[in-house]
């Protein structure tokens, strides 16, 4: 994808179906999720950090071109027999096939990005719906995990949700 596409991710707007008191860029989202990944990439001596910001960074910019695609609707997409995110992907920024660790170890990122923003800036009772199905989501992605990349994400949500805030 070209640089004047991929600069358009400030201007991708998240959260379209859930209320929040604040938006959420595709780029601050990418962001987040690339310093979530990053914390626990550095506790897995195997995994190269490097690798894992580039991949975070570029995990959704098919949403550049497309906008911003609310589960709801991936999952119905997926009970018609088509992966969106696979399709989108393929379509909009094709690469070489990762590590399946790497893509496992993002995904938790991700998804503990999307719990942290929707529990810090949420709002109303839909707000809390979500928040509880990611949760259940995040625990069926752990549980599928293996030991090391538990640990340290285990480490890292400690961490995000419950660190010490500088004032």
């Amino acid at each position: 994808m070209e640089i004047q596409n991929r600069l358009r991710a400030m201007s991708v707007k998240r959260w379209n179906m859930v209320e929040t008191i604040r938006l959420q860029s595709l780029a601050e989202h990418s962001f987040n999720v690339a310093m979530i990944a990053g914390e626990i990439a550095k506790l897995i001596p195997t995994v190269p950090v490097s690798t894992i910001y580039r991949m975070v960074l570029e995990h959704d910019l098919e949403e550049v071109i497309i906008g911003d695609i609310p589960t709801p609707t991936k999952k119905k997409f997926a009970k018609a027999g088509l992966n969106y995110n696979k399709a989108a992907r393929r379509i909009f920024t094709p690469e070489a096939e990762a590590e399946p660790n790497h893509v496992l170890l993002i995904k938790m990122a991700d998804k503990m990005e999307a719990l942290w923003f929707l529990t810090t800036y949420g709002i109303g009772d839909h707000a809390k719906i979500v928040c509880t199905r990611m949760k259940i989501e995040y625990a069926d992605l752990f549980a599928k995990q293996h030991v090391q990349l538990q640990r340290a994400a285990t480490d890292v949500a400690d961490l995000l949700y419950n660190g010490e805030i500088i004032t």
